[in-house]
């Protein structure tokens, strides 16, 4: 739980209290979601690994329902984007291991 509540209190300073899907402010009394770009899905985790996609940069603080689902990035609608993103996520692992 402490490490969930980092990651929020991250995400929330990071994107000045913003919900990163409709930009409105994200208020206390807001059903808030630590929404994934790349999908936690059975497959990517065994694709990638736990430390990939509950990385903080795979990461994103918004509303929940439709604001959490608008920030997944399918990796075959964004294949240039979803690599990239991969590669700056290990590459950070690397560093700060």
């Amino acid at each position: 739980m402490i490490d969930y509540d980092k990651k929020v209190e991250y995400l929330y300073n990071k994107q000045s209290g913003r919900c990163a899907s409709c930009g409105r402010h994200l208020v206390v009394s807001d059903k808030k979601e630590l929404a994934h770009k790349i999908k936690a899905s059975k497959y990517n985790y065994k694709t990638y690994g736990e430390k990939v996609i509950n990385h903080r940069f795979n990461l994103a603080l918004t509303h929940s329902g439709k604001c959490n689902d608008m920030v997944n990035m399918s990796r075959a609608a964004h294949p240039v984007e979803t690599e990239a993103l991969i590669f700056k996520i290990r590459e950070d692992i690397i560093i700060n291991t």
